[in-house]
């Protein structure tokens, strides 16, 4: 059911995900920490040689969807700061959302299950992300307290 998921292109199935995450500079290298996988994982995945499994489809939805809200928000304070916006940037904006919207519509086709569980690992990696910026934000002043006492 999840093949669903995919577009044709040719002869391989590719996910929009993947192209959004992309347009955002979202590299292999941070897909491969995110997702605890390898570079060829990712490729295969990428150009449709492996089917991903739906839950991480699903979970990359939901982290192609908070990046993309991230650039929306940093694209609007530097257009409100600069006066003007990139059209560069703005692009690549446009183009990821519309890579998410093709992904959103793909992944209706999976059990509310699959989707439910892409959430929640999502929501899982946000918290630890925002536990480890909160201790590495509280570690400093120690570190530059104790760089002071030598």
């Amino acid at each position: 059911m999840h093949h669903n998921a995919t577009k044709k292109t040719g002869e391989r199935k590719a996910y929009p995900v993947f192209n959004g995450l992309r347009e955002l500079g979202v590299s292999d290298g941070e897909l491969t920490d995110i997702l605890a996988t390898s570079y060829a994982k990712i490729e295969a995945w990428r150009c449709g040689a492996e089917a991903m499994p739906p839950h991480l489809v699903a979970f990359l939805t939901e982290f192609l969807d908070n990046v993309v809200d991230e650039g929306g928000t940093k694209a609007s304070i530097l257009g409100a700061v600069t006066g003007r916006l990139d059209m560069a940037q703005r692009m690549r904006l446009i183009r990821a959302q519309d890579g998410l919207a093709q992904q959103r519509a793909f992944n209706r086709a999976f059990p509310c299950a699959v989707r439910d569980r892409g959430r929640r690992l999502f929501d899982e990696w946000r918290q630890r992300k925002v536990a480890n910026r909160r201790a590495e934000f509280a570690d400093p002043p120690l570190r530059i307290a104790q760089c002071h006492d030598r």
